[in-house]
């Protein structure tokens, strides 16, 4: 089924086709992603890394949140970052980084939103049957670093980048099995609201665990999305 993580009507639209589609879901895993995109903003009035990112997956899992508690036990898997660590917390006074973007900044405070969003949507499902877990899948050979800049042009893109690709990364398969871990492993029904990498729990900084920050970032969340909510 078609989704653009980057419309808030697509996603509404999607959300509205898998419940009259499908009695059960069982997992949810957010895992659409951009990379060191330039400075845009969507139709929806918000800038594209941090719609894509984060805010478009806040959206969704709230929208099918009442198909995943009728479907218990199941999970949401949230796909973040270590980028994360490169953000020292959300700018709330300018969210959008108008005022002084960068595209790994954004990036990295939009991963950091996730951490947040995890953590607050294990609280407040805690007892439901529903589990949620944010993940690091390592660096994956794909395409999501098209748009970075490659010195010395082609040769830097289609044989040093490739080769590098190879040496230090995992392949897509590879970088599935953390989500996958944290979607059907058995033992983690006491883990909800952590953050794993290569299928393994792992602290945070303490700048994911501000759960003040958390909290208010939800808050913020429900506003901006306030016409696409029911």
């Amino acid at each position: 089924m078609y989704l653009d993580l980057g419309s808030c009507e697509s996603v509404v639209e999607f959300a509205e086709t898998v419940k009259k589609t499908e009695t059960r879901l069982d997992i949810l895993i957010n895992n659409a992603g951009i990379f060191y995109h330039p400075r845009t903003m969507t139709k929806d009035g918000f800038e594209m890394t941090f719609q894509v990112n984060y805010l478009g997956h806040f959206l969704l899992t709230q929208l099918l949140l009442d198909l995943l508690k009728s479907s218990q036990p199941s999970r949401i898997v949230n796909v973040s970052s270590t980028g994360y660590r490169h953000c020292d917390g959300i700018n709330f006074d300018d969210i959008h980084l108008e005022k002084n973007y960068g595209q790994f900044k954004m990036y990295a405070q939009s991963k950091l939103a996730v951490l947040y969003f995890t953590r607050k949507l294990a609280r407040n499902l805690n007892n439901t049957g529903v589990l949620a877990f944010s993940i690091h899948p390592g660096m994956v050979a794909t395409k999501i670093g098209r748009r970075m800049p490659y010195v010395g042009s082609w040769i830097f893109r289609w044989i040093i980048n490739p080769v590098v690709g190879k040496l230090f990364c995992k392949n897509s398969q590879q970088g599935a099995q953390t989500s996958i871990y944290c979607a059907v492993e058995e033992t983690l029904h006491d883990k909800s609201g952590s953050y794993f990498s290569d299928c393994r729990e792992e602290a945070l900084r303490p700048v994911a665990c501000d759960d003040v920050s958390g909290e208010k970032l939800w808050n913020e969340s429900m506003r901006m999305l306030k016409d696409w909510l029911p």
